[in-house]
């Protein structure tokens, strides 16, 4: 709603303004004036009341500036801003008003008139050296280039410590690819005495500027920057605004433990800052200070429960520390706070998918395929959460989807990983070709890749083929990451099925070593060497060991759903020559999952233990 304005009640002010400062007798004469009937007032008199010519256009600049105040109160800008203009033509010598008028001026890129109106003020006894510097900003719009130049010179003679034309000057010369002189002008105005912290963080700030646009030069540019900064903080500024600045040019400049210092200053002085506290937790992430960091977050949480954002990251550091539960809970709040955030839901996927609820992730998705438009991460997420449910066909479905996707829009995301894991669920699928292939892929793109590694030569090792080139692959990956368990024992039954069981043998142990838990794998394996070293007690008394690890995992679950377990166990009976129970696990792998392999481990007990006819 627009307010309306009275000129009355404007210039009911302004007279008492206009008039105490235009008469040429005293206070005391003119109330003695003032006390006279007017049938005695003579002409000498009314002298008294007469203005110069220079009062007079002061009086029409102060009038012009109210009509300027009435339009924009009653939001008319256009009118508003001719009023001010001519207010400022009338009284060139009202410095802040013709400034202002002017930066209006070269805002709307009328260089010309703003030029008209700073020659004039600049001509006036006492102006500063900022009407020039003004007055250069403007030539150099209207492109007259030397002007400008002389005009910033003669605003560093008037103020030699006003920075506004020594940055004038130097955005002219960069422009005019004299870069060195541009770098010498900022050299100069570095060089004034006396400077207070706002005009050493603005230095600061014109110096990092000038190293944006000289890439080449930022080795030359950062010294001069952080000298600014330092300068200014040797002089103890206060102001929030202004520390603001000064560590946001730390930041900019890397020197992120100055920056977290004066940021922390700040939020001392006016805590309810979300924007700093922001900053701050940048900071803290950057140098991997996450108990900060999770401070800083709650803080925000605190300010503001609704914000989704905090949440957000608490998962993802919560889920880096390994606090599964909790990265749970961030990360629905922030969904269940911000549905419309695309990557929460693929962030809470992927980690539902670690915890081993890759039904949970699956929802997760499907929620977000019903809100947004088919993506990359929204097919390539569900290959991997459909995999984990030994969907293996569903998952290579959505792992076609993505990589058509990635094809067409982002060719890059098609690496190693994403073919690591088409070869992985190939392998699960028992279609090796097809896993060769896309591993091959995986390590074209990365040979030193140990995950692409260890899985192939396991592959090869488990299936009995291409031991040597097996062999190969795993022993790099041991040599790239030597204390992982995993690597280990694929060595160590690669070394088996060489035939080579006491080189086998320390790996293997070794492997049991790295691990935090009992893994009945690892037991299985050594069972099998000690097997063959023929030593059978410890061959027996290992594989049981491996029964009662497979027991335990499985009672543990509440939902006995994976048939490697099962595969595991059936195997175990069947060294310990308890046909019957390997045949029942076996079974229950097969109910769990079609397999050719175990479908073949049945038939030839089954064969083994048929009656004679």
């Amino acid at each position: 709603m627009k307010q309306f304005v009275h000129l009355s009640s404007i210039f009911c002010g302004l007279g008492c303004l206009v008039f105490a400062g235009c008469g040429t007798t005293s206070s005391s004469e003119r109330s003695a004036a003032k006390a006279k009937p007017s049938h005695h007032r003579t002409a000498a008199d009314n002298t008294d009341l007469l203005l110069t010519q220079t009062e007079e256009l002061r009086v029409e600049a102060l009038a012009r500036f109210a009509r300027g105040i009435i339009h924009e109160m009653n939001d008319e800008p256009v009118q508003a801003f001719d009023q001010f203009y001519q207010a400022a033509l009338s009284d060139p010598d009202n410095e802040s008003l013709v400034l202002d008028v002017a930066r209006r001026l070269i805002q709307r890129k009328q260089g010309d008139k703003a030029v008209d109106l700073l020659v004039r003020a600049a001509a006036m006894p006492d102006s500063t050296g900022l009407v020039d510097a003004w007055l250069g900003l403007a030539y150099a719009q209207s492109g007259k280039t030397d002007l400008a130049i002389a005009a910033n010179r003669n605003a560093i003679k008037k103020t030699p410590r006003s920075l506004q034309a020594y940055q004038n000057l130097s955005k002219i010369y960069l422009q005019n690819g004299q870069a060195k002189a541009g770098l010498e002008i900022l050299d100069a105005a570095a060089k004034q005495p006396n400077l207070d912290a706002a005009s050493l963080i603005d230095l600061a700030e014109t110096f990092a500027d000038y190293g944006q646009l000289r890439k080449e030069e930022s080795d030359l540019v950062k010294p001069r920057v952080l000298d600014a900064l330092n300068r200014a903080t040797e002089l103890k500024p206060e102001n929030p605004m202004l520390l603001e600045r000064l560590a946001d040019g730390y930041k900019l400049m890397s020197e992120t433990q100055k920056a977290v210092k004066v940021y922390e200053q700040i939020l001392q002085q006016e805590p309810d800052q979300p924007n700093l506290r922001a900053k701050l937790i940048d900071l803290y992430l950057s140098t991997d200070d996450k108990k900060k960091a999770v401070e800083q977050l709650e803080a925000l949480i605190r300010d503001k429960p609704t914000n989704p954002t905090p949440y957000y990251y608490l998962g993802i550091i919560a889920q880096e520390q390994e606090k599964y539960d909790k990265a749970k809970d961030y990360l629905e709040t922030a969904v269940l706070l911000s549905p419309e955030t695309e990557q929460f839901y693929y962030d809470l996927a992927l980690l539902q998918i670690n915890l081993g609820k890759s039904r949970d992730a699956l929802a997760t998705l499907d929620r977000a395929r019903a809100k947004f438009r088919q993506s990359f991460a929204m097919e390539w997420y569900s290959g991997i959460a459909s995999s984990a449910l030994r969907k293996y066909d569903n998952a290579l479905t959505h792992y076609t989807a993505a990589e058509v996707l990635a094809s067409a829009t982002d060719p890059k995301r098609l690496n190693h990983v994403f073919y690591f894991h088409l070869g992985e669920t190939y392998e699960r699928k028992e279609d090796y070709s097809q896993a060769e292939k896309y591993f091959s892929k995986c390590l074209e793109l990365s040979p030193k890749y140990t995950q692409a590694l260890n899985y192939y030569g396991y592959m090869y090792a488990d299936l009995g083929i291409h031991l040597d080139k097996a062999r190969a692959m795993i022993e790099q990956a041991v040599e790239l990451d030597p204390k992982n368990a995993a690597y280990l024992d694929s060595l160590g039954w690669v070394l088996f099925k060489l035939k080579l069981p006491s080189e086998a043998l320390p790996y293997i142990l070794k492997a049991i070593e790295q691990t935090k838990e009992p893994d009945p794998t690892l037991y299985d394996h050594l069972g099998d060497v000690y097997a063959e070293l023929k030593q059978s007690e410890k061959a027996r008394d290992t594989w049981e060991k491996s029964l009662t690890c497979v027991q335990k995992d499985l009672a543990n679950r509440t939902e006995n759903t994976d048939p490697s377990l099962f595969d595991l166990m059936g195997d175990l009976y069947a060294k310990l020559n308890q046909i019957d129970q390997a045949q029942g696990a076996w079974r229950k792998a097969l109910a769990l999952g079609a397999s050719a392999k175990i479908q073949k481990k049945l038939e030839s007990h089954s064969l083994e233990t048929a009656p004679l006819r």
